[in-house]
């Protein structure tokens, strides 16, 4: 099973450039919810990157925080 974070995004066409991380080295993931849940929508924000390096990652996509993330199962995109 893949490690996945708290944060999601509903559309598959979305540009995860836009999504305030870097997104090198990093695979696709689908999740599907065992159940009703409650989530958090914003838009992501323009992030500095966190290890100093300067550059800051560009947001303005719509994301989904899940705070149940650990009863959320996810599978890889081929």
């Amino acid at each position: 099973m893949p490690k996945t974070g708290d944060y999601f995004y509903e559309n598959k066409d979305v540009n995860p450039n836009q999504l305030g991380f870097e997104v090198n080295g990093r695979k696709m993931t689908s999740v599907t919810t065992t159940s009703q849940q409650d989530y958090l929508k914003s838009s992501a924000a323009n992030i500095e990157d966190w290890n100093g390096s300067g550059k800051v990652f560009p947001g303005g996509e719509s994301q989904v925080y899940n705070p149940n993330r650990s009863t959320t199962p996810a599978s890889f995109i081929e």
